[in-house]
């Protein structure tokens, strides 16, 4: 069972980072490298549960990501996790800490879910308010001085996602809410 899930994982890493992306069941296999044949038989697994939805071009069946599902969903955040967990083990042990302590916080602080954008060393923390937080940034921003630290409310990370902020992109926190979010605006 752990096996299917993961290669189910790394089939929908492919499409997590550009959520619009279609690609044929070879440029699959090539991209994870994998066998055709391997690629084929968990690609349909996909598809027939939902996860993926499908288009036939030719001889080439095109494959997209169904954000209407569960399962779908699902496996956006179980790939979210690994990358955090691969993200955070190669920082300093304190960086990590700080960073764990945040991610496990409670939600009651009016905060839905944060990212890291890894390409520009900002961290940025989706809340309700960012006038009742600015303690919890403060605190951040000096614990992690080589991170910028930004929040945004809903609607300006709803905005922010419409311009594919997904690349190079690890969810820090709470990644059903962030998985979900993104789900509705699209």
């Amino acid at each position: 069972m752990k096996a299917i899930i993961s290669e189910q994982v790394s089939i929908i890493n492919l499409f997590s980072q550009e959520l619009n992306r279609e690609l044929t069941i070879n440029q699959i296999a090539k991209l994870i490298k994998k066998s055709y044949a391997f690629t084929n038989k968990y690609t349909h697994e996909l598809i027939k549960e939902g996860v993926l939805a499908k288009k036939n071009i030719g001889s080439a069946i095109l494959c997209s990501l169904n954000m209407k599902s569960e399962q779908a969903i699902g496996l956006l955040i179980l790939d979210s996790i690994q990358q955090k967990t691969r993200f955070l083990d190669k920082l300093s042990e304190n960086k990590k800490e700080i960073l764990t302590e945040f991610s496990a916080s409670p939600d009651s602080q009016g905060i839905h879910t944060a990212y890291i954008d890894t390409e520009n060393n900002k961290i940025t923390i989706i809340c309700e308010d960012n006038q009742a937080n600015q303690d919890k940034f403060k605190q951040i921003k000096q614990a992690l001085e080589d991170f910028k630290v930004q929040s945004q409310t809903k609607a300006e990370f709803a905005a922010a996602i419409r311009k594919s902020i997904l690349k190079q992109t690890i969810v820090l926190k709470n990644h059903e809410a962030y998985w979900r979010e993104i789900s509705r605006m699209i």
